[in-house]
């Protein structure tokens, strides 16, 4: 009788051990809940506390674990935002990349890649057409050709003055007198204005309604201009092609080259 009376006090101290260190590991006190689990081991060897006890473990880990993950997390957001403000679009495209890896579920790093890269795109089209739109026609590269050529025509107006096929040197090079570009009557714009509506109330005043097409060349440039007009306003499509590339323009300002084929699809 004696022995069932101890073994009903160890049961009641143990289950009542186990209970305050349920309620302290169900309340995330994982510290608290571990010391009381190793107190009930202490009245009775059972497995259940044991395995809570490697449970509330596991519990502190990743808690700091996410601790940890969350201040990466914050220190990578915080830097690829500064890139951002700095237009270092490259650095917090990656930056927000290894936010993302920290916290794949979160949305404002993904929002920020894409604005990143659209933001990247405009800028690499807008230095691209800046250099397209600079080329002048006599580069250092270009000027020896230009001036042979030019030597070229005055020796064959010269010739034409000998009468006598005889007397034309045998060292003469002919060169055929290439047609001038004609002069437009309004001049393409490869670069922004804050007033556009003038410029295409210019292209109305003097071109037809509907589509006027035009080609011109600039040194190492060849421009394909497109005039559409209704309603007495025009709009100016140029497909420039360069040495380094080819671009596209619509009353000045710089478009992609589906931009340039849509608009082009509606007029045509």
């Amino acid at each position: 009788m004696a022995e069932l009376e101890k073994q009903r006090a160890i049961d009641e101290k143990y289950n009542a051990m186990i209970a305050s260190a349920d309620k302290k590991f169900s309340a995330n006190a994982f510290e608290a809940s571990i010391l009381d689990y190793q107190a009930a081991i202490e009245i009775k060897d059972e497995q259940y506390p044991k395995d809570q006890i490697v449970a509330a473990r596991a519990k502190i880990e990743a808690i700091a674990n996410a601790a940890k993950n969350q201040e990466a997390y914050d220190d990578a957001i915080a830097y690829a935002d500064g890139q951002m403000q700095q237009k270092a679009y490259l650095n917090a495209i990656t930056s927000y990349e290894n936010a993302s890896n920290l916290k794949p579920t979160e949305q404002y790093p993904k929002d920020q890649i894409a604005k990143a890269t659209k933001l990247l795109e405009e800028l690499e089209a807008a230095k691209a057409a800046k250099e397209a739109s600079s080329i002048v026609d006599n580069t250092v590269a270009d000027v020896p050709e230009e001036e042979t050529k030019e030597q070229s025509r005055s020796s064959f107006t010269d010739i034409t003055k000998l009468g006598k096929i005889e007397d034309i040197p045998t060292d003469t090079v002919f060169v055929k007198e290439e047609p001038k570009n004609p002069e437009p009557k309004v001049m393409y714009k490869t670069t922004p204005d804050e007033d556009e509506d003038s410029f295409r109330k210019l292209l109305g005043e003097n071109y037809p309604e509907g589509l006027t097409e035009e080609k011109y060349t600039e040194g190492n440039k060849t421009i394909y201009r497109k005039i559409f007009v209704a309603s007495g306003l025009g709009d100016e499509y140029l497909k420039v092609e360069a040495r380094f590339g080819t671009f596209y323009f619509k009353n000045g300002n710089t478009i992609s080259a589906t931009d340039y084929n849509t608009y082009l699809a509606k007029i045509q």
